[in-house]
């Protein structure tokens, strides 16, 4: 076919031996190109073939050399066997990861000097299963991973891949594998696996630790503002005093004990443990001047429970800076103490987690959608061995709560799509049947294509962590609910700081509702102090720094301006040091602030009115002494010149003058008391100012006249008229001239100005007087006061004279002042007076004289314990004209009644035995003297006492002394008589 054809093969001899022979054939053509037959030429070939076949030996030894010492130097691990597994090949590198010599291994019995075990490092590979068996079956063995445990103990992380060793024929003539150390690759995966849970276990345990001293703080600012038991320390007296209720309730104590003090506290109370820190916190306290704070255990009585108690106070030094007391407050902290050791408890649990392995590591292949876990993840998701080596993401998948499979799926394509970091907690069911809460984070990779090759990635378990929140979220809200239902008002600020380090302002954080209440300032959160109340005091700014950088807590009151209130406030540091944050927990205490004020103002005025009140008691005994002295000097005078009529004169006169002084005395007194008491009625008339004017100037003149004063009048003409009780107002004017007389040094001027202006009248007195200090102006008129009796012009007095003025205008619907330029320059005092329109009534009693005369001859019975004063009265009466008998108690007056019938009875009401109102009740059943006029006539003055009498049975009530006037208006119209 193709002209010529060339071949070496051996040739057998006749004589049974072989040749080697090389030879060629050829096709014969005739000079057509028509073949015509074939022909060979051959020769032997043997020697040749003996020297390429020595050749080619040579070169395949030569390649085999070769191609041995390239494997024995390549760093993967080569192992091949024949047909039949003997083992024919095992390089260096084998020999190091089984650890092992080339001599070591019988080729027929390989696989028993062989540790290869499956990736988890626990179950040892089957036969079958060993990669260079599953290559001499036929099958392509890729990346199957595998440990190789060393004789010497030494494990590698191996990837294995091989194929079966065939011949051109397709004979089968063994196997060979390659394995790939991966271990330096898998322990860096295994390293930075660790260092992902590292790092998480670092961010949860600051998250929870941030989390546990908050929820600290905030327990403790909880403590502070539950209710409180009250108690009081006296170091100096050694004695205690609990100030409220509170107190016994947390001890179970009943509220009629003794309050316990520091000694019988821990030899009654304290658990015998904590009396020992007890006694150093004590002693600690009482020799720095520290707070006292002290927490410790006690059993409750009467069950004996055992509970936790806190102590809080502070030391009050004397003025000499000793010891004086400790004022504190106690708490029940038992259910505190109680949430710290379940904090503690599961801090401790949270911390077991971080540190004891509940993580688990996992590798899902995107394009094979198999995962590969390790044995934590297989339990977290509670699958058996079986299911954890099928590696189907579908049975991961099934584990999620059914919930949570929706978000999970879809957080899944999403990283897988963007590259993103996968990261989601969810709940997955346990190998207990429950469902146990983990967080899984991984990051996608990619092939150089860019598609989606393999998702890595940790699983955390959680569960303690979230059974941890939930129980720190339910105590946050029990302890937000008591911020939010206290009384007290609660913020939480931050500080804010100039240039040079000082506090300049704060802004308010959080706040609770009672914090409006007690502030008024609402929307706090978030804005500062000055931005809701410009101009607040610096004192807030100062305070409030000291408490951040000391970081010790204060207590005290004060005052904000622009708010208007006083508060009791409690400032405490709250976060990391630095965080510049302090909790504040206030009351708004401006109504007992108010309450403390005034009751010092009246604990000042009642001292104030006490020393007046003593000043007029030695000044009432002098007043009295000073009549007292002439009238008795008088008596003795009168009795020595009996038989001197000028010098009786002078002397009744004297006398006159004098119990007329006492008179007035008393009258003033009784006055003031119907005044304060609102007993005193006015018989108000229409009346000419101007005759009630003249009266009081005719009272007073011999008093002015004495004195050489000159007394000026300036009046108008026209009639003044006023509605008012003449007798009253009289008092008024006769009392103003009268300390003019007498507080005007002799020869003095008096000045009398009457002024009418629209609807009032204006009556001023001005005098040439002592004067009046401009600091004693507004006082003058106050009980008591005695303006100037101090001076040598001071003429004495009760000083009870203008009080009484001041009054009485009042009660007239007037005004009296007084004005004075200082001492030494005398004074004016001004009554103002509203006018009326009408006609003035022609009988002015307080200028009316008084007769003395009687129409006749009465029957008149007096009965009085005084004898002297029964005496006088019985001469004065029989004097002009009167029938009298006298008796000295009460029964001596109704036997006399019942003989002597008189027309009218005198009766003493403080009388002995028998008083007076007993009397005149007894004697109105004596026949005949039911029409008699009986007369109270007694020191006892008040309203009451005039009301006692009269329903006695008395028909009038006259106060001693009654002056001769008066006994004779009395005696002249009974019937018509009244009563002042």
């Amino acid at each position: 076919e193709h002209g010529r054809a060339a071949d070496i093969r051996w040739h057998l001899k006749q004589d049974g031996s072989r040749i080697f022979v090389d030879g060629v054939m050829n096709r014969w053509l005739d000079a057509d190109g028509k073949l015509i037959g074939f022909g060979k030429i051959f020769r032997e070939a043997y020697a040749g073939f003996q020297r390429r076949l020595s050749e080619v030996t040579a070169e395949l030894a030569n390649e085999r050399t070769f191609l041995a010492t390239v494997l024995e130097e390549v760093e993967d691990a080569i192992v091949a066997c024949d047909q039949n597994g003997t083992l024919t090949f095992f390089n260096r590198a084998s020999q190091e990861f089984h650890g092992v010599g080339d001599l070591d291994v019988p080729p027929e019995r390989w696989a028993q000097h062989f540790n290869l075990f499956r990736p988890d490092g626990q179950t040892l590979l089957k036969m079958e299963e060993v990669p260079l068996m599953r290559a001499l079956r036929g099958e392509q063995v890729h990346d199957v991973e595998i440990i190789i445990a060393a004789n010497n103990g030494r494990r590698r992380i191996a990837l294995v891949s091989g194929s079966p060793l065939l011949a051109a024929d397709g004979q089968q003539l063994g196997a060979v594998v390659s394995m790939h150390d991966i271990t330096a690759q898998r322990q860096a995966e295994i390293d930075r696996q660790h260092a992902a849970r590292e790092q998480i276990r670092r961010e949860e345990a600051e998250v929870l630790a941030q989390r546990i001293r908050e929820n600290e703080e905030r327990v403790r600012l909880a403590a502070d503002a539950a209710e409180l038991g009250i108690w009081t320390w006296d170091v100096q007296l050694r004695s205690a005093s609990w100030d409220n209720d509170r107190m016994y309730e947390i001890f179970g104590l009943p509220k009629s004990a003794a309050a316990l003090g520091p000694t019988e506290f821990y030899a009654d109370i304290i658990h015998p443990d904590d009396v020992a820190a007890y006694k150093r916190t004590l002693a600690s306290s009482l020799e720095s001047g520290k707070r006292f704070h002290f927490e410790g255990r006690f059993h409750r009585r009467p069950n004996g429970e055992l509970r936790w108690f806190e102590f809080t106070g502070l030391l009050h030094r004397d003025s000499d800076g000793r010891p004086l007391k400790v004022i504190g407050t106690a708490a029940d902290i038992t259910q505190r103490k109680e949430a710290q050791a379940a904090l503690m408890d599961a801090k401790a649990r949270m911390e077991s987690v971080l540190t004891t392995g509940e993580i688990a590591t996992w590798i899902y292949d995107l394009r094979a959608g198999r995962v590969t876990i390790d044995r934590d993840m297989a339990y977290l998701f509670g699958l058996s061995e079986a299911d954890a080596a099928n590696g189907s993401f579908q049975s991961y998948i099934n584990a999620v709560h059914p919930d949570d499979r929706p978000h999970v799926a879809r957080q899944l394509r999403e990283s897988i799509a963007t590259g993103a970091l996968f990261q989601v907690d969810y709940r997955v069911r346990s190998i207990d049947g429950g469902y146990r809460s983990v967080i899984a984070r991984g990051k996608p990779e990619y092939d150089n294509d860019g598609m989606p090759l393999r998702l890595p990635g940790v699983i955390i378990d959680i569960t303690r962590q979230k059974e941890m929140e939930q129980a720190l979220t339910i105590s946050q809200e029990r302890y937000r609910a008591l911020f939010e239902s206290i009384d007290e008002g609660f913020c939480l600020i931050e500080l804010l700081f100039d240039e040079d380090g000082k506090t300049v302002d704060y802004r308010f954080l959080e706040t609770n509702p009672a914090f409006e209440k007690h502030t008024g300032l609402t929307h706090a959160e978030g804005r500062t102090i000055l931005e809701l109340a410009p101009g607040q005091d610096p004192h807030w700014f100062e305070i409030y720094g000291r408490v951040a950088r000391t970081g010790e807590a204060m207590r005290f009151v004060n005052e904000s301006t622009p708010l208007h209130r006083w508060y009791d406030v409690y400032a405490s540091p709250f976060g990391e040091p630095g965080s510049n944050q302090v909790a504040i927990l206030f009351s708004d205490v401006t109504e007992q602030k108010k309450a403390d004020e005034n009751l010092q103002r009246a604990v000042a005025d009642l001292a104030e009115a006490n020393r007046r009140q003593t000043e007029f008691l030695a000044t009432l005994a002098h007043e009295l002494r000073n009549p007292l002295a002439p009238i008795r000097t008088g008596l003795e005078v009168m009795r020595l010149s009996a038989r001197n009529p000028d010098a009786l004169a002078r002397i009744q006169d004297m006398m006159q003058r004098q119990v007329s002084v006492m008179a007035r005395l008393i009258d003033d007194l009784l006055d003031i008391a119907r005044i304060n008491s609102g007993k005193l009625v006015l018989q108000k008339e229409n009346v000419d100012l101007k005759n009630i004017i003249a009266n009081a100037v005719e009272t007073t003149l011999p008093h002015i006249e004495a004195a050489q004063h000159t007394l000026r009048q300036h009046i108008p003409d026209e009639a003044l008229p006023v509605n008012v009780d003449p007798v009253r107002m009289a008092q008024v004017f006769g009392n103003l001239l009268a300390n003019a007389a007498k507080y005007t040094p002799s020869k003095g001027h008096i000045t009398l100005t009457a002024v009418r202006e629209a609807q009032h009248v204006e009556i001023t007195i001005t005098d040439t007087g002592i004067g009046i200090p401009a600091d004693s102006l507004t006082k003058v008129f106050d009980m008591f006061a005695q303006v100037g009796r101090s001076s040598d012009s001071a003429q004495g007095g009760l000083g009870i004279g203008l009080s009484l003025v001041r009054q009485l205008v009042q009660m007239h619907g007037g005004s009296v002042s007084v004005t004075s330029r200082g001492v030494g320059s005398g004074s004016s005092f001004t009554v103002r007076l509203p006018l009326q329109n009408g006609a003035v009534s022609q009988s002015d009693k307080a200028a009316s004289a008084l007769t003395a005369a009687t129409a006749g001859s009465l029957r008149i019975l007096v009965a009085d314990d005084n004898r002297d004063a029964a005496e006088i009265l019985t001469v004065l009466l029989q004097i002009h004209g009167h029938v009298t008998q006298t008796v000295y108690d009460g029964e001596q007056a109704l036997r006399a009644a019942a003989d002597f019938h008189p027309d009218i009875v005198f009766l003493d009401i403080g009388m002995p035995s028998l008083d007076g109102l007993e009397t005149a009740r007894a004697m109105r059943r004596i026949p005949g003297m039911a029409r008699a006029v009986l007369v109270a006539l007694t020191g006892w003055a008040t309203e009451e006492d005039r009301m006692r009498s009269r329903l006695a049975g008395f028909d009038h009530h006259l106060a001693k002394p009654v002056s001769v006037e008066r006994l004779n208006e009395l005696l002249s119209d009974p019937a018509h008589f009244k009563d002042k």
